[in-house]
């Protein structure tokens, strides 16, 4: 007796070991957005509103694009006000990502020195970019944003 495989229509996908584990966090992140989400008002019992939808949804399309630059996977914070909060550490130091309750972005990041830099970024894929390169390299200066 034999046995046929069955045709398939398209070729199986199949996925890097890269791409699974960027599978993966984005999961696990888009998890803990709605675990966030889910927090009441005073959540922090300083009089904090909830995570607004906005930043909800702007941190979800960041972690969408953030995802094509090889980072590792983020830690996720709600922060009072409203927004929330990406943050990334590593030995040569750290970087922050803040969403806040408008949805506009922020950024703090410090360098193996201690030098910080911060202020506003835009929702752009040149500028996360920029920060995905900084951070990722192995001797992480500050530079101009």
């Amino acid at each position: 007796m034999s046995y046929a495989l069955p045709k398939l229509d398209k070729p199986p996908v199949v996925e890097s070991a890269g791409e699974v584990e960027l599978a993966r966090w984005k999961r696990e992140a888009l998890g803990k957005l709605a675990e966030l989400a889910a927090l009441p008002e005073n959540w922090d019992s300083y009089g904090s509103p909830a995570v607004q939808p906005l930043a909800r949804q702007r941190a979800a399309d960041l972690l969408d694009l953030l995802g094509q630059f090889k980072l590792p996977a983020p830690q996720i914070f709600p922060v009072p006000g409203g927004g929330l909060q990406l943050e990334w550490q590593k030995a040569g130091g750290g970087m922050e990502l803040e969403i806040l309750p408008d949805g506009s972005l922020e950024f703090l990041i410090e360098d193996a020195d201690g030098q910080m830099r911060e202020g506003g970024l835009a929702f752009s894929r040149e500028d996360l970019a920029r920060m995905s390169l900084w951070f990722t390299r192995s001797q992480a200066r500050v530079v101009e944003f």
